[in-house]
């Protein structure tokens, strides 16, 4: 949460999506998000880590927050890959591919989605 003035309080909550690789080698993901229309950037992540590959705010929201928010609103496009050629099969455009809790999104990629 951001504060903003010395009378009021504006509610501004860091939101930030988190990858874990649980496959057998590094991938790479490419990201497109809605501040950016090209790649924004290309992350390679080593097996058995995770790594942060956005942060944004959405907005002044209230002091309930944060709050979940369609992952279309910040993602325009995500790719998923391993071995630099097999792509994931998950839509990761989709809010069912990503847990919530407290601001963070996060997913875990495994061999599975590979195959």
């Amino acid at each position: 949460m951001f504060c903003i003035g010395l009378i009021s309080c504006d509610y501004y909550y860091k939101y930030e999506y988190i990858v874990e690789n649980k496959s057998d080698t590094k991938i790479t993901v490419e990201l497109y998000t809605k501040n950016k229309p090209a790649v924004d950037t290309l992350y390679s992540i080593p097996s058995g880590q995770s790594l942060q590959i956005y942060e944004t705010l959405h907005g002044n929201e209230g002091a309930r927050g944060p709050f979940f928010a369609d992952v279309k609103n910040d993602l325009t496009g995500i790719t998923i890959k391993k071995n630099d050629s097999l792509i994931s099969k998950r839509n990761y455009r989709k809010n069912e591919n990503w847990e919530f809790l407290k601001g963070t999104y996060s997913t875990t990629v495994t061999n599975s989605e590979f195959d």
